[in-house]
């Protein structure tokens, strides 16, 4: 089920912190959530820890790649990430904005290329 799967890329997030595997157990959080597999008092909590999980993409991971089983088309993290926090209700943080790339596809990229608020971003 989810809550076994968002367990599982927890544990392996703490031994491999990379992008990949942040996104995948802030997935597991948003499936979750929509799932409604949680008590209903718990659901926000489920909702931010899943906006907060795909936050960390942009902070931490904001150059991780998502690969294709064959290995030949990728897919920005941090743009899928972006989308996510948007679908979920949340509005990214940083300097982050989605615009269209060369291929008429959305894309996340940084605006002003630093953190306009100065947050204090944790990283493993």
């Amino acid at each position: 089920g989810n809550a076994g799967a968002f367990y599982a890329w927890a544990t392996v997030l703490a031994s491999i912190p990379i992008g990949e595997n942040q996104y995948f157990a802030a997935v597991k959080l948003r499936d979750i959530y929509r799932a409604n597999e949680v008590p209903e008092e718990d659901r926000e909590t489920v909702r931010l820890m899943a906006i907060n999980g795909f936050q960390a993409i942009l902070d931490c991971f904001p150059d991780s790649l998502l690969f294709d089983v064959a290995g030949e088309f990728s897919f920005r993290l941090a743009t899928l990430a972006y989308v996510e926090i948007i679908e979920l209700g949340g509005v990214p943080q940083g300097d982050w904005v989605l615009t269209t790339n060369s291929r008429g596809e959305p894309e996340a990229v940084r605006s002003t290329g630093f953190d306009t608020l100065a947050r204090e971003i944790v990283c493993f």
